[in-house]
C-alpha cells in the first residue's frame, strides 16, 4: 500500500511498474499486488505533489518437511509415546512455529513429538520472513492405541563401534527394522529378531526405525 496526498485535494497519476500482478486506484492511495521477488517501483505524480517508492520485493516464505517416521499420502501412523522427528526443509524464512495439534508448540528449526493420546492429529509449520509473510504446511497424523515398541541402549557412540539394540514390545513377535545411511547391521534386523547390531560411522544422527505387530 503507497499514499500520497496534494495540497489541491485533486488525485493524480500512479505509475506502478516492475513484477507487478494487479493495481488497485483508491486515489491518493494505492494497493499493488506483486507477482513475485524482485524490484519494483510506484510513482505518484500530482498537481503539486510528486513522490517516487521503491520497493524490494522479498520472495515469500516456503515451508516445507520431512519426517521420520516418513508420512504415506501425507500421512503419518505412529504409536502411542512414538516419536516423530521433523526435519525442516524450508527456505526464505527466518521464524518456525510448530503446532502438533494436541496443545504443545515448538519454535525450534527441526522438531521432535510424541503423543500420548490414540487419535487423529493435524501438525502445522509456520514458516514467516520478514514483512509478515508468512506460508503454512500441513500434515496428518494418525495415532494408534498400541504403544510404541522401545529401544535399550540408546547413547552416543564413537564412529565405527559396534552397538546392540534390543526391543521390548507388547507382545508382539514381528519385527520390520530400518536404519538411517550411515549405519551398518551385523547382526538381527531380520523379521524374527528382537534385536540388532549396528556398526554407526560418520555422525551426527543415526536413526532406528521400528515397525512391530502381531
Amino acid at each position: 500500500v503507497a499514499q500520497a496526498q496534494d495540497l489541491t485535494g485533486q488525485t493524480g497519476q500512479w505509475i506502478v511498474s516492475g513484477p507487478v500482478l494487479a493495481v488497485r486506484d483508491f486515489g491518493f492511495i494505492v494497493e499493488v499486488d506483486w507477482a513475485g521477488p524482485g524490484l519494483g517501483k510506484i510513482d505518484y505524480l500530482g498537481f503539486c505533489t510528486s513522490r517516487s517508492f521503491c520497493v524490494n520485493i522479498l520472495p515469500k516464505p516456503v515451508p516445507d518437511f520431512e519426517t521420520i517416521p516418513a508420512a504415506v499420502n501425507e500421512t503419518i501412523t505412529v504409536c502411542r509415546d512414538q516419536e516423530i522427528f521433523f526435519e525442516n526443509y524450508s527456505s526464505n524464512a527466518f521464524t518456525y512455529t510448530w503446532n502438533f495439534g494436541d496443545g504443545d508448540i515448538a519454535d525450534t528449526y527441526d522438531a521432535t513429538h510424541a503423543y500420548q493420546t490414540a487419535g487423529n492429529y493435524t501438525v502445522i509449520l509456520n514458516a514467516a520472513g520478514l514483512c509478515d509473510c508468512s506460508e503454512e504446511k500441513t500434515i496428518n497424523v494418525v495415532v494408534l492405541d498400541a504403544p510404541a515398541p522401545t529401544l535399550d541402549c540408546i547413547n552416543s557412540v564413537c564412529p565405527e563401534t559396534r552397538q546392540r539394540y534390543t526391543a521390548t514390545t507388547d507382545g508382539c513377535s514381528n519385527y520390520n527394522w530400518s536404519i538411517s545411511s550411515n549405519g551398518t547391521v551385523i547382526a538381527g534386523g531380520e523379521n524374527d529378531d528382537d534385536f540388532i547390531e549396528v556398526i554407526w560411522h560418520e555422525g551426527p544422527d543415526g536413526f532406528i526405525d521400528l515397525t512391530v505387530s502381531g
